[in-house]
């Protein structure tokens, strides 16, 4: 069983987990260690809540989640635009495409795309 926990900023003895039992999450909160409560909730609850969390983060630091993944996209390294040719050469070389290839033959070409 999965379990997500997360700690007080200010007071690591304070925390927060959730773990999920017969069709709902367990929601615990700890004090200085010691249980306190728990608050169950079902899946539609659970989503509500986390999208809630995750719209007030957006508002904490003014960025959301979908800007974040455009930014490390857009500074990803460009893949080489040769690649499908250089692929289609080695297939047909090394007779890839027919059913006798062989691991080795695989390993070859994934040894070549990457430079070795």
């Amino acid at each position: 069983m999965q379990e997500i926990t997360v700690h007080c900023d200010g007071h690591s003895g304070d925390y927060l987990s959730v773990t999920h039992d017969e069709g709902r999450a367990w929601v615990s909160a700890c004090l200085d260690g010691h249980f306190q409560y728990d608050i169950i909730l079902t899946p539609e609850k659970t989503r509500t809540f986390a999208r809630g969390l995750l719209a007030l983060a957006d508002e904490i630091d003014g960025e959301s989640e979908p800007e974040r993944e455009v930014r490390a996209v857009q500074s990803a390294p460009s893949r080489d635009s040769t690649l499908p040719a250089r692929v289609a050469s080695l297939e047909e070389d090394r007779g890839l495409t027919s059913p006798d290839a062989s691991p080795a033959d695989v390993l070859a070409v994934a040894r070549f795309l990457v430079g070795e």
